[in-house]
């Protein structure tokens, strides 16, 4: 095909300087969303078991999360994983960014920061200091002073796992021992899990950014990490007491 002149590439779409082409798009710079991140029911994978997870603000949600879990008839004493996020504020203290529940398969992911006025929700409140639950969860010393400093709350019947694995068989004993430097107590979640659940090579799942906890939109590897905590801390109740017999 021979090369067109000049005059034919003028007239090919209009001249090159009165062209009609669409202009491109312009770019818009991203701007952080406003207003309270939606609920989301996420599946997570650990492990082969599925979570299911509710990641919510709104109070209703949360009250129906309760309920379900509750069971029907409304049981007592249900065995409930617990645990929380913090975001570091200026200064160096803390606040509680989340309060993550667990039964069976079943996960709240709750983001304080961005319920009504930053605070719990009554409905979440009544149902840590008035309803006879067992909260278990490793160091949960450390949430129960939190969740008390930040919203005014006793949590009823805490449970340390740190503190009853090690009482809960004799094969366990081994988790009570001190840290050989630091003298603190070493049974962590992860190392429990591996005795009691018998995942020898378990290692948790790890998130670039701990300090986030703030984000409107969590990740989903953030997602996963705060409903396995909460997960773990429930199946190592139940596994004490189907297996070795341990009553709460």
């Amino acid at each position: 095909m021979p090369a067109r002149t000049p005059e034919e590439m003028a007239n090919v779409g209009g001249s090159w300087g009165d062209n009609n082409w669409t202009p491109a798009p312009e770019i818009t710079p991203q701007i952080p969303p406003t207003g309270t991140p939606p609920t989301r029911h996420e599946w997570d994978s650990f492990q082969g078991e599925l979570l299911l997870t509710t990641v919510t603000c709104d109070v209703a949600a949360a009250a129906s999360y309760l309920e379900e879990i509750r069971g029907n008839p409304r049981q007592r004493c249900v065995i409930i994983g617990l645990d929380t996020e913090w975001k570091k504020l200026d200064g160096g203290a803390f606040t509680t960014a989340f309060l993550q529940l667990c039964v069976g398969i079943h996960v709240l992911v709750f983001q304080v920061l961005y319920a009504n006025g930053g605070d719990l929700p009554a409905v979440l409140k009544r149902f840590l200091i008035e309803e006879d639950h067992i909260f278990t969860g490793a160091h949960i010393e450390n949430d129960v002073k939190q969740l008390r400093d930040d919203f005014g709350i006793i949590i009823s019947n805490p449970i340390d796992l740190q503190l009853v694995v090690p009482k809960a068989a004799p094969r366990y004993e081994y988790l009570s021992g001190p840290h050989p430097i630091f003298k603190v107590r070493c049974s962590s979640l992860e190392k429990i899990t591996k005795a009691v659940l018998c995942l020898p090579h378990l290692r948790k799942s790890e998130i670039a950014d701990q300090d986030n906890w703030h984000a409107w939109y969590l990740l989903p590897s953030q997602v996963n990490y705060t409903a396995t905590d909460a997960y773990l801390s429930y199946e190592i109740t139940k596994q004490l007491e189907i297996k070795d017999g341990y009553r709460f």
